[in-house]
């Protein structure tokens, strides 16, 4: 526009193509010499290959001066996993793309799932723990555990990771609550030799900082073997099986 002042007045609209390369992203281009002003709602039109990360952003509008922030993002702001914004720079304004918090999430994906794991690990150690304090005292040759458990915990915090050759900042704050049921069934061999079958349930909710949430529930079936009693040596060896249905979602995306 030469050296004009642009005034973007009510419903005024810009559309640019967004694309990719190796450089990262690519863009048509408002240039004029004046004052850039009022507000102008920015169309995106994202084409092939523009899911990209750039963090120092391609140049949209190279002007002279800017009164305000005249450009704003009027449409779709993400593709996918990848976030879009603008940085103003004196009359420049620039479009810059970021990965979304919840690329992070996956991780706490693969974590959730073990430690849904380990609870049904944990009720099997405990009900292990009350057949050795039984020692010599019970003389049936069977016994039968059950263990009921709930929890709920806040972990995580902010963190640094490297997605699509990058560093970021990103929080995996969460809040979990978890509860299951364990059954065991044992048969007493001989001495304090023990055989038996285990199976429970397990369920695990949790709520991100980045707005995911998972779902996790599963159940499992194994059996074990033990020896020992209320004090002295002990041992014991179990096999379990686990079979989970996970949720991820995140509403944002």
């Amino acid at each position: 526009l030469g050296n004009a002042n642009y005034v973007g007045s009510a419903g005024a609209r810009l559309g640019l193509d967004i694309g990719g390369s190796a450089g990262g992203l690519t863009s048509d281009r408002l240039v004029l010499g004046g004052n850039a002003s009022g507000s102008t709602a920015l169309n995106l039109n994202f084409l092939t290959g523009s899911a990209i990360v750039d963090q120092d952003g391609v140049l949209i509008v190279d002007a002279g001066t800017a009164t305000g922030t005249p450009f704003a993002i009027g449409g779709q702001s993400s593709f996918g996993l990848i976030n879009f914004g603008l940085r103003q720079t004196g009359g420049d304004t620039f479009l810059v793309s970021t990965v979304d918090d919840a690329v992070f999430d996956s991780l706490v994906v693969n974590q959730m799932v073990k430690e849904t794991a380990w609870q049904a690990v944990d009720a099997h150690i405990a009900c292990s723990a009350s057949r050795r304090s039984r020692g010599d005292t019970d003389s049936s040759p069977l016994s039968l555990c059950g263990q009921l458990y709930a929890s709920n915990d806040r972990v995580g915090g902010s963190r640094t990771g490297n997605a699509f050759g990058s560093s970021f900042d990103f929080n995996d704050r969460r809040k979990t609550e978890r509860e299951g049921a364990q059954l065991e069934v044992g048969f007493k061999a001989g001495g304090n030799f023990e055989i038996g079958l285990t199976g429970g349930y397990t369920h695990a909710e949790t709520d991100l900082r980045s707005g995911s949430g998972i779902d996790i529930s599963g159940r499992n079936y194994g059996a074990y073997a033990q020896f020992g009693g209320d004090s002295g040596l002990y041992a014991g060896i179990v096999g379990q099986r686990g079979e989970f249905d996970v949720r991820f979602g995140n509403g944002d995306i």
